[in-house]
């Protein structure tokens, strides 16, 4: 659990290479015309990447940014991301910087 003010709270459960992020919603399902996290029911899938710069200047602007690239580095060191909107109009989030706690609370 990593604390974003409020009390707004992200929770990351790992099984193996996959990793599942939880918000809390804000608010109604959404239309698909919002972005972020905080929106009711299944909003998004990401990606994790080495580079989110790298992989923008790989997509050469193929696909467009619906919000960001934004640093969320006050709440995990390093940690940045970007969401994008699929040929299908899918949210898509890619990002980089999150690493697993190297000794989590009980």
């Amino acid at each position: 659990n990593i604390p974003l003010g409020d009390s707004n709270r992200i929770t990351f459960l790992r099984h193996g290479d996959m990793l599942l992020e939880l918000f809390a919603a804000e608010g109604d399902r959404p239309d698909g015309e919002t972005d972020g996290p905080h929106a009711a029911g299944v909003r998004h899938i990401a990606f994790q990447v080495e580079d989110v710069s790298a992989a923008l200047e790989g997509l050469g602007g193929a696909v467009p940014v619906t919000l960001g690239p934004l640093d969320f580095a006050d709440f995990i060191p390093g940690w940045r991301t970007v969401w994008l909107r699929d040929p299908d109009g899918n949210i898509v989030e890619i990002s980089h910087g999150f690493r697993d706690e190297e000794h989590p609370a009980a």
